[in-house]
C-alpha cells in the first residue's frame, strides 16, 4: 500500500471515530488519542504489541516457528546462516537438506535475507 493511501485511510479512520491526530516528527509519527488514551503510529508500525512481538514479525524465521508451534499453516522455511559470520549456528547437514528442499520444490525457491524484503529466484546445480 502507498504511504498516501494509507495515511488516508488513518485519516478517514480518524475523523470517522472521533480520535484527534497530532502529526509529529515530519510525519514519521502520528500520535492517535482519544479519552485521554494516546497510541502511536511511526512509519507503518502500531505501537499495540510488546517489543518481544515487533521483533518476532521482523524476523521471518522467528514468525515461521512461532505459528507452527501454533498450528497456524505457513510456508516451510529453513534458515541458512552464512558460515563466515555465524559459524556456531552452523547445521552440519545444511547442504543436504537445502539439497532436498531444491528437489522437493522442483528448483522453485526463494531466498532471502531473515529480515529484508528482497528476494531472488534461484536454481541450485
Amino acid at each position: 500500500m502507498e504511504a498516501k493511501n494509507f495515511f488516508k485511510i488513518i485519516d478517514e479512520l480518524c475523523e470517522e471515530k472521533n480520535i484527534q491526530q497530532s502529526i509529529l516528527s515530519f510525519g514519521w509519527i502520528r500520535e492517535l488519542k482519544k479519552e485521554n488514551i494516546i497510541r502511536n503510529i511511526i512509519r507503518y508500525t502500531f505501537d499495540l504489541n510488546t517489543a518481544a512481538f515487533f521483533n518476532i514479525a521482523g524476523d521471518k524465521y522467528a514468525t515461521y516457528e512461532v505459528l507452527k508451534k501454533n498450528g497456524v499453516p505457513t510456508i516451510e522455511h529453513l534458515m541458512v546462516f552464512n558460515p563466515k559470520t555465524r559459524s556456531n549456528y552452523i547445521d552440519k547437514e545444511i547442504f543436504e537438506k537445502i539439497s532436498k528442499a531444491f528437489e522437493k520444490y522442483e528448483h522453485k525457491v526463494v531466498i532471502k535475507a531473515n529480515d529484508s524484503s528482497r528476494r531472488k529466484r534461484c536454481i541450485f546445480l
